[in-house]
Order: structure tokens, then C-alpha cells, then sequence
């Protein structure tokens, strides 16, 4: 269920954390928003980091299992508060129904996002033929760019025996190409370049 915690100030508009008083908590059930619940609090005075740190991590716990948070403005330890607690922060002009629909949509668009991207195998995985495995570089990279060829096919090169490995790709590593343990041949696809890789000594039969 999508859910947002709004913070408001006595005006009931967006702004700086430590100008607020109040928040909403808005669902989205069958493409309606509807606000669940609203409560008052005591502004946090910008005093000691500890104190801020308390109070600050007290309004986190009244807010149950919402893990998406608007403010006007938020930075410093509140920031850092909600961060640790594992809250999607968003920052928002205003509290309208349209910013508040906006933010629940980015926010349905980023989860499903961070879904597609765990099911992005970093590694190869066995096909239905025994022996025969297959990985797509190119999804991978494209889901983690801090992902290399070498660091996603080099720990099963060392650890995995195999007959045949797939890997779609935008072209051959030179590492790889290097190494004289593989035959390696390619096939141009729709989707990038096919390198099928084999142990030298299973050419031929």
C-alpha cells in the first residue's frame, strides 16, 4: 500500500523541518488518496544534536510503518534521523492533493524500479541444460555501473565448472580475450553481442 507522512507548519503549509507542528499521513487505496490520520506536535527547538537526535527519532516512532516522509525543507540531523530509519524523503513545495498524488506516483515508479533492479542477476546462472550458463552483462551494468566484467564473470571462471557460457554484451572484454583458457565466438543479436564462451581443451569433441 502506497503511504506518506506530510509535514506542515501552523499554516498547514510546506516548510522547514524545525517550522513544523504537524503532519498528515495520506493512503492511496484504488486510486483515491485518503489522509489516515493527523496529529500536532511540539516544534523541535535546533538545541543540542543529542536532544534534536531524541525527539526527532520519538516522531519517527509515532509514525508506525510509513517509510515516506515530505517536508518543505529538511537537512542536518533530522535529515540524517529520518535517513537512518529508512525513509524515502521528499521535499515538496506544496501539500496540495496534486503534489501529494505526485509524490505517491514517484514513489510507486522508484519501488518498482529497485524491484526490477534485484531481479538482475550479477552473476550467471545455469540454463535448462546442464553445463550451459548464461548472463547479461549489459542488464546488469546498466542496473549497477559500478559493475565490471571482470568482478561480475571472474569469481566463475574460478569456481565454476562449465560447458558453455552465454554472455550478452556490447563487446568483448580484452581481459577475456586474453585469456587462453577460453575459445571464445560471437553472435550479433537484437539485443547486443552474444559471446559464447568454451574451455579450450572441449573444441572438438
Amino acid at each position: 500500500m502506497d503511504k506518506a507522512v506530510v509535514f506542515y507548519n501552523q499554516d498547514k503549509k510546506m516548510d522547514d523541518f524545525y517550522q513544523c507542528c504537524g503532519y498528515s499521513i495520506y493512503e492511496k487505496e484504488q486510486e483515491k488518496l485518503i489522509k489516515t490520520e493527523e496529529i500536532v506536535f511540539e516544534p523541535i527547538v535546533p538545541s543540542s544534536p543529542a536532544v534534536v537526535r531524541t525527539k526527532v527519532n520519538e516522531l519517527i516512532t509515532g509514525l508506525g510503518d510509513c517509510k515516506t516522509a515530505a517536508f518543505g525543507s529538511i537537512s542536518g540531523i533530522p535529515y540524517t534521523a529520518f535517513d537512518m530509519a529508512g525513509f524515502c524523503i521528499f521535499q515538496l513545495t506544496d501539500n496540495n492533493t496534486e503534489s501529494i498524488e505526485g509524490l505517491l506516483k514517484e514513489l510507486r515508479q522508484f519501488q518498482e524500479e529497485q524491484s526490477k533492479a534485484s531481479q538482475v542477476k550479477a552473476f550467471p546462472e545455469e540454463t535448462g541444460v546442464e553445463g550451459v550458463y548464461y548472463f547479461d552483462l549489459v542488464r546488469a551494468q546498466e542496473k549497477n555501473p559500478e559493475l565490471s566484467s571482470k568482478k561480475a564473470l571472474f569469481p566463475f571462471f574460478e569456481s565454476t565448472p562449465f560447458v558453455e557460457l552465454k554472455v550478452m554484451c556490447t563487446h568483448i572484454p580484452p581481459w577475456l580475450e586474453k585469456d587462453e583458457r577460453f575459445l571464445i565466438r560471437t553472435e550479433k543479436t537484437a539485443a547486443g553481442q552474444l559471446a559464447v564462451i568454451t574451455h579450450r581443451q572441449c573444441e572438438g569433441g
